[in-house]
């Protein structure tokens, strides 16, 4: 794991390299969270164990910020809630490669975007429980399944381009 600050991500060797060389996705070969002070990145020949808790972690976190409970985020995961429960208290780690994983980034990203669009969790939760005529339903229903959980996180994206 490497941190990130002032935008410039520490290399092994003391090398600084530009986030804007990082890519925002994951594409199977790194893995990005950001968080309002520091962006975590861990390549696959890296720390994986490191990066399964970070996301774990993150993904908590991004299910607190929004207002969701354990039974919300397993479904979000498509896992079982004691699946949830292990993640929170440490004791399980996302797996790579698993669909849980990808709804795990998923749903952070959706957090992220909501938060850098209406600026706060209190405007976040509210935008998630209210009906949306863009996306044809409440996004706290929409998430649920995988389909509707990448449909919310393109509407965000497309809408984060427009600011």
């Amino acid at each position: 794991m490497k941190a990130v600050k002032n935008n410039r991500l520490i290399a092994a060797g003391g090398q600084a390299l530009s986030l804007a060389n990082i890519p925002r996705h994951v594409d199977g070969e790194g893995l990005i969270i950001r968080s309002s002070q520091t962006i975590w990145w861990s390549m696959k020949s890296g720390t994986s164990s490191t990066a399964n808790a970070v996301l774990g972690k993150a993904f908590i976190r991004a299910g607190e910020g929004l207002a969701l409970d354990d039974t919300e985020l397993s479904v979000v995961l498509d896992e079982h809630v004691s699946k949830v429960l292990l993640l929170r208290h440490g004791h399980e780690l996302l797996q790579p490669s698993t669909k849980a994983w990808r709804r795990a980034l998923l749903l952070v990203e959706l957090y992220q975007s909501l938060l850098a669009i209406v600026g706060n969790e209190q405007d976040a939760r509210s935008w998630l429980s209210s009906e949306n005529r863009g996306l044809c339903g409440r996004p706290r229903d929409l998430i649920t399944c995988r389909v509707g959980l990448e449909q919310v996180v393109q509407y965000l994206a497309a809408t984060r381009s427009l600011i």
